[in-house]
């Protein structure tokens, strides 16, 4: 299967910013100056996107991903 060239954007919801963690996660993204929006663009772009945030609900993530690491209670939505 061809791959794809692709652009997602990636928001941050407010509690990033006020639990300090919106560097850290930026970090996982990219190397140089954080940003609060971002548009990645690649191979398989929303795939590694998708991979790198984990499922929907923390419960769900596995540690190392971004929800997995990162979200406070089992319920909580980290989008």
């Amino acid at each position: 299967m061809k791959k794809l060239h692709q652009q997602t954007l990636v928001f941050f919801k407010p509690d990033t910013i006020s639990r300090g963690i919106l560097g850290e996660i930026i970090t996982r993204f990219i190397q140089k100056t954080p940003v609060i929006l971002m548009v990645l663009g690649g191979l398989e772009a929303i795939k590694v996107v998708r991979n790198l945030a984990g499922p929907t609900f923390g419960v769900d993530a596995l540690a190392g991903t971004i929800r997995g690491d990162y979200s406070i209670f089992n319920n909580q939505i980290l989008k």
